[in-house]
This record gives structure tokens, sequence and C-alpha cells, in this order.
């Protein structure tokens, strides 16, 4: 490879002719999923945030849905009857654009050598190139803060005309600290501690691009100190890391991030080149520490965090090499670094289907030919919007055929571990312990457990979880129902909320739904619950 690279400084067709070959691997990777149907964070965007002024959609981040740059990229691109692909676009651009940003900060930091391995990476990184084909901020903050670090590297490199050079690096460290900030707030996380890291590693004696590092900071302040109730109200939707779930928490943001081979190139990388990589854990760890003393997100808030170990990866990369070029044949080089490059292929290949999303269509029609009418079939509380969206008809159709059937017998949990996901009384998507081991099944490509119901006729025990199955009712005689039945206090979940829509009957207007209650004083529940059962209100336990 470093003979390669060697060749590459010689011959400009063959180092743009390597480059332009990266591109279109990274562009093929990232075209696979691109005609999807819409998933829910893009539905939700759609729907609920892209149709508002700019203004108000720059300042609503209550919920965490809203991703603004990427938003107004929806907003300007999306009309009616817009394809899938279409709306997708910018994330698939910026996915393109965020290999080269964060290759040319590496070949000014590194050279050639580091960055044709760190551009490699990041072409064959699963989570980068899900999110290229994802209408979400993801793949446009990674490749915005790519712009930045861009800009911080080229600004006191020597050039022909200096002047020329500090302004376009100045004015792409402003585009690109912004843009990062107006598409995930959580950028200023990656731009403080990367920027710490680009301090104790920078050349002494370079020209520092004060000016622009104070103008994209007093926009970036003066921005969050607007948005800063919307984004207190946005904690809430994060989850306190216990000391239990902490070492999973870690290990979900570095290994889930890049998968083996490369998280081992990385770990050589600190080992052999201490003093150019160990800043790298800056970026990478402190945004988790501060998650840790706060509130977590999911694991896709952390993705800016790939680069840092792709960074330590390619400089892991680059040494292990050169070593082995000391005591092997200049013949066998390039096949030791075709072999590493195939090792990295092999970890995108194995980490690609953690990340994508399944095919919810294909689920919905295998749960409609495999699983009997009287099996309810329960979905991820996310999912349901998505059924509902693009499947509307075969989705609810099944929905309520199963609702109304007479006798129930088993509820297939799909997608959601041992345990019960629905939506909560804040319409959170959560879940609740089933108390029981089920029966793994699979529905298309969604694994599942399958529990058999059992009619209750005791007062359930303290922590058992019941299943109440309400069958449509006039609207207002079913929220009465549910205030008898599931009073203040008592953990409850919706289950397939966003199928559960009201029917329209020319008797008026039919709510029903199906509720998992955790149990708390069975005594007391049962109690009220024994008077409410009839062939409108059905109680059952998991078994």
């Amino acid at each position: 490879m470093d003979g390669l690279i060697r060749r590459f400084s010689r011959n400009g067709w063959l180092r743009f002719g390597a480059l332009g070959t990266l591109i279109l691997i990274a562009l093929l990777f990232r075209l696979t999923e691109m005609g999807k149907p819409l998933e829910y964070d893009e539905i939700f965007t759609l729907h609920e945030f892209a149709n508002r002024p700019a203004g108000e959609i720059l300042h609503a981040l209550a919920l965490p849905n809203n991703h603004p740059l990427n938003t107004l990229a929806v907003k300007a691109i999306a009309r009616d009857g817009a394809p899938a692909w279409c709306i997708r676009l910018p994330s698939l651009v910026a996915g393109i654009l965020a290999v080269l940003a964060w290759g040319s900060v590496m070949l000014a930091w590194r050279g050639r050598s580091a960055s044709c391995w760190t551009m490699l990476i990041l072409t064959f990184s699963a989570p980068l190139a899900v999110y290229s084909q994802l209408a979400r901020g993801y793949s446009m903050q990674i490749a915005l803060l790519g712009f930045f670090f861009c800009g911080l590297a080229w600004y006191g490199k020597p050039s022909k005309r200096p002047a020329v050079r500090r302004i376009l690096c100045g004015a792409l460290m402003f585009v690109g600290a912004a843009g990062a900030v107006l598409t995930l707030s959580s950028s200023v996380m990656y731009l403080v501690s990367g920027g710490a890291a680009w301090l104790i590693l920078r050349k002494r004696g370079r020209a520092f691009p004060w000016f622009a590092l104070i103008f994209a900071a007093a926009v970036t302040v003066g921005y969050l100190a607007w948005v800063a109730p919307e984004l207190q109200t946005a904690r809430a939707w994060g989850e306190a890391v216990t000391l239990r779930r902490l070492p999973r928490f870690l290990w979900e943001c570095t290994v889930w991030l890049a998968f083996y081979p490369v998280v081992l190139l990385a770990l050589l990388g600190w080992v052999l080149m201490p003093r150019k990589t160990l800043p790298l854990l800056l970026p990478l760890l402190l945004p988790l520490f501060a998650a840790v003393i706060t509130r977590c997100g999911p694991v896709r808030v952390y993705l800016p965090g790939s680069v840092p170990l792709a960074f330590a990866a390619g400089i892991g990369a680059e040494a292990l090499l050169t070593r082995i070029a000391r005591s092997v044949a200049r013949q066998q080089r390039p096949l030791i670094a075709i072999l590493l490059a195939l090792l990295i292929l092999w970890g995108f290949v194995m980490e690609f289907p953690r990340w994508r999303t399944p095919d919810w269509g294909a689920v919905l029609g295998a749960a409609k030919e495999q699983v009997p009418q009287d099996t309810f079939v329960v979905y991820p509380a996310h999912v349901g919007l998505i059924l509902k969206s693009v499947f509307r008809k075969a989705a609810l159709d099944d929905y309520f055929d199963r609702l109304y059937c007479p006798e129930h017998a088993g509820l297939l949990m799909l997608g959601a571990g041992n345990g019960i996901n629905g939506s909560d009384a804040n319409f959170s998507e959560k879940a609740l312990p089933s108390g029981v081991k089920g029966m793994p099944v699979k529905a298309g490509s969604v694994r599942g457990r399958l529990y058999r119901l059992e009619e209750v006729t005791s007062a359930p025990a303290s922590g058992e979880m019941v299943i109440v199955v309400l069958t449509p009712v006039p609207q207002e005689e079913c929220k009465n129902v549910q205030r008898r039945l599931f009073p203040g206090g008592v953990p409850m979940l919706r289950l397939n909320l966003w199928l559960n829509v009201s029917l329209e009957t020319p008797e008026g207007t039919l709510s029903g739904g199906i509720f998992a209650v955790g149990v708390g004083d069975g005594n007391a529940l049962w109690s009220c619950w024994n008077r409410e059962k009839s062939e409108k209100i059905r109680f059952y336990r998991l078994r």
C-alpha cells in the first residue's frame, strides 16, 4: 500500500482514479435502499415539521425528530407524490461529501497513506451507509462537521496565496460549524471535543483562525440561547444511564459504530502511535461521558464518534503496514494491504444488517400469512406509523380482524426482545418486562416472541403483566372505560397505537384498543376489572 501511495504522488491519473473508485464504491453502497418505503422519523419529519414556516422549523426542537437543516431540505424537495429516493437525496450527497471531507482532514494531518485508509474505512462504515439513505440529519451532520475540521486543518498550511486559502478555510469552518449545530444541536459536543484534540495535535507556529472561530462560536451560542427552552424540554426524551447499563452503552457507542476489524486497527493506532492518536479519544469519549452525567439518546446520536475511530484505525493500518514492510518481500506488500482492505469490507458486511431497518411491508405480509387470526401481532410503537402511512389498508384490515376475533389465543411481539413494546401515556415508546420468556419465532426478517394468552379469572399477582382487550365501543364510552380500568399510577402501554384508529360507522365513532398493564396491587385492580368484564372487555395473562 505504501508503494502504491508513492506511485499516487508521481502519477496524478492513478491518484484521481483511486479517489474516483472510492467515491463510486461509497455511492454504490449508499444506493442499495434509497427506494424503500419511508421510515418512522422520515414520515414524522415530512408530515409534522416540513409543512411549517422556516423560522418555526429552526426553533421546534422539543421533539427529537426534527433536525432543522435536514427538515428544510425535505421542505424544499418534497412535493405531492415525491418518491422516497428524492426526499433522501440530500442525505446521499452529504454521505459522499462526508467521506471526502474527512479524508481531506486526514490528508492535511497525516498524508496520503493514512488518508486513503481513513476514507476506505468511512466508505465501508455500516451506520454511515445506512443514514446516507435516510432523510435524517445524521449524514448531513457528519459532512458539516467534516467541513469545519477540513477548514481548520488546512487553514495554516503553506500556500502560494495564503490570504485566499484563509478566507476559503474560514468560510468552510463557519458553514460547517453553524450548519452542523443547525442540523443537530449535539454537534456542539463534537465541535468542542474535536477542537480540543486539534489544539493538542496542531503544529505550533502556524496561523490561528481566531476570526472564523469567534464568528462561528458567536452564531452557535446565539442559536443555542434562542432554542434553550426547547432543548430543555427535549431532555425528557433521553434515558438515564445506570451503572448496570453503562458497560452496554459504552460498548454500543464504540464497537457498534465500527465493528471489530476497525476497532482492532484503532487499538493498534493507540498502542503503536499514542502521541498522534490518544487525543482522538476526546471526541469519542467526552460526548459519552456527558450522556452518562445527563441523559443519553439512542446509539445513532453518537454517530460522529465513528470518525475518530476511523482516524485512529487509519493511522493504525498505516503503522501496521509500515512495520510489516520491514520483514516482508516487496512483492507481498500489496497483497497484505488488499487482505486488510477485505477484512474491513467483511466488517461492513457483518455490521450492515444490525443498522439497516427491516422491510415492514414484507413483515406485515408474512404475519398475515403465517400467524393465525386469533393471535395479536404487536409491532414496536414507531412501526405502527410506517404501516399506517405506507401500507394503510392491509395493516388496518389485519389489525381490526384480530381485534374483533371472538377468542384470543396468543400475542406475537415483534422486534422488542423479551418485553412488550408500546406507547405510554405521554406517547413515548417504552417497553415493559413481560415476565414470561415466550417462544422465539420469526415473521419475515424480524424476530419476535410468541406468548400464549390465558383469560384472567382471579386477581393477578403483583408484578404480573396483563393484556387488556377493548373491542371498539362508542368513543365517549371508550374514554370512560379507560379511566376506570387504568387509574393513575398504573404502568400501562397502548399497543399498536398508530393502527388503533377510530372507526366511523352508522352508529357513530367507535374506539377500542389493546393495552399492556404492569400490575402493582393485583387485588385492588381486580375488584374493578372483574366488574368491567364483558364481551367487549377481556383480560389475559401471558403464558
